[in-house]
């Protein structure tokens, strides 16, 4: 058993040490050799003097046997890309009249008080589907007319909502989230 386990780690370790020889390292530069200072030469004596040499251009530095740079590591992974945002609940249905889930997110109604809520969404719902579908299919000039018509029933229903909210802050949250939006002024 000891002999399998040596035969695996020796297979194991020869491709290892193949690729640490000493052919595959990569070669290191030397150390740059110290430089002496010029001795001064001994002055001549009475000579005349020499014009002094045009200064040379400096020696360009030898260089060194480089090791080829590492490869360069591999990019991070790009970020996944951010879920589709999830489909928004309705918030308002036919009329501008509040969906259960705008009841239950925006004003707080409770089990109860939804399943009220849903039964007077119901009740009327033919009547509010007609009123919108006539809203909708009015021209321009006919628009104003048909919403005017619609407003007594959309206010009706409305006031049986409200009258399911127990208390003052119910009912100020709901009259918050069924207050007509403003509309944003054009930018010319």
């Amino acid at each position: 058993m000891s002999n399998v386990r040596a035969l695996i780690l020796a297979a194991a370790l020869a491709p290892l040490a193949a690729c640490a020889t000493q052919g595959s390292k990569p070669a290191e530069s030397p150390a740059p050799a110290a430089v002496k200072a010029p001795e001064p030469a001994p002055a001549p004596a009475a000579k005349a003097p020499e014009p002094a040499p045009a200064p040379k251009a400096p020696e360009a530095p030898v260089a060194a046997a480089v090791p080829p740079a590492p490869p360069a590591p591999p990019a991070p992974p790009a970020p996944p890309a951010p879920p589709p945002p999830a489909k928004a609940k309705k918030r308002a249905g036919a009329l501008g009249i509040p969906t259960p889930a705008t009841l239950k997110d925006e004003v707080g109604f409770e089990a109860k008080q939804l399943k009220s809520a849903r039964e007077i969404l119901a009740s009327y719902k033919a009547k509010v589907d007609e009123a919108a579908a006539k809203v909708k299919a009015a021209d321009k000039d006919g628009k104003k007319a048909a919403n005017k018509e619609a407003a007594p029933l959309k206010a009706e229903v409305l006031a049986k909502l409200r009258e399911l909210c127990s208390d003052d802050a119910q009912k100020a949250k709901f009259d918050q989230a069924t207050a007509p939006q403003k509309k944003k002024a054009a930018t010319p």
